[in-house]
């Protein structure tokens, strides 16, 4: 026996679905003896997970290489913050990462640590420019 409303299978003879919980009629059998599946919620949860992975790996790759260039660490470190943002939710959604996803998180982790470094570099630079032609005049 099946639930009516997600579909799990059933022990005989209880009351409520250990799954969904709801309440099941004591006498009448499940209409439906398979269970019930919801392709349309699971292709659209995929393809999430799909456009999701692809953006992941995309900011990734974008947050590492304008790290690698001194004056756009800034930007990278964006990308970088954007890309592992979008690794949570994806997370958050699937349960797990792998794939694209697992790739564009294991790039973005050291464009962040990369780009805060390079920032923080050329925050100084300016700094002492800005103090080198303050104290010349």
């Amino acid at each position: 026996m099946f639930c009516k409303h997600c579909g799990k299978p059933l022990d005989e003879g209880v009351k409520f679905c250990p799954n969904c919980g709801v309440a099941l009629d004591a006498g009448a059998p499940a209409d439906n003896p398979q269970p019930v599946v919801n392709i349309a919620w699971n292709d659209a949860v995929k393809e999430k997970a799909d456009s999701l992975a692809s953006s992941i790996l995309t900011f990734g790759i974008l947050g590492l290489a304008f790290t690698a260039t001194f004056y756009l660490s800034l930007l990278g470190l964006i990308f970088s913050c954007v890309a592992l943002n979008k690794a949570k939710t994806y997370i958050n959604l699937v349960g797990d990462i792998s794939g694209k996803a697992a790739v564009g998180r294991a790039l973005a982790r050291p464009g962040m640590i990369v780009g805060i470094i390079y920032t923080a570099l050329l925050t100084l630079v300016v700094l002492s420019c800005q103090m080198a032609c303050i104290g010349s005049i």
